[in-house]
């Protein structure tokens, strides 16, 4: 997929990882910051020039798979918001918008179609704040 993004060049990217880099196995803070700023510099390469958002990851309700939430608001979500501020970027936060809502999680780590639902109003809003409605 990632490749598709110079095909379309689009206008706005949003990149919401972490989930899985949270398993022991893939945890690596500095590999993850190196490989995220390096997608961050490809994308801003665009002839395009979008407007880049990092979305915070969703809360991991379970530890499943190696998927732990320790490592997700100790690891991941401060290294995604220093990113976010050296690189001026916008945070939109769907730990939060997710948080206190397991129900919403079958399995402990994926949204059910409302929790995702939920994902996609909290990335509009972000999105109507910055450039009005866009009817």
């Amino acid at each position: 997929e990632f490749s598709n993004v110079f095909a379309y060049n689009p206008d706005i990217i949003i990149i919401k990882l972490g989930t899985n880099d949270s398993k022991p196995i893939n945890w690596n803070e500095e590999l993850f910051k190196e490989d995220y700023q390096s997608m961050i510099d490809t994308f801003r390469s665009l002839p395009s020039n979008p407007d880049i958002f990092l979305c915070l990851p969703v809360p991991a309700y379970q530890i499943r798979w190696g998927i732990n939430d320790s490592t997700i608001t100790a690891g991941v979500i401060p290294t995604v918001q220093s990113l976010a501020e050296e690189n001026q970027l916008l945070v939109i936060d769907l730990y939060s918008a997710l948080a206190d809502m397991p129900e919403l999680f079958p399995d402990g780590i994926h949204p059910n179609e409302k929790g995702a639902a939920l994902m996609a109003e909290s990335i509009a809003e972000v999105l109507k704040n910055r450039y009005g409605t866009m009817e």
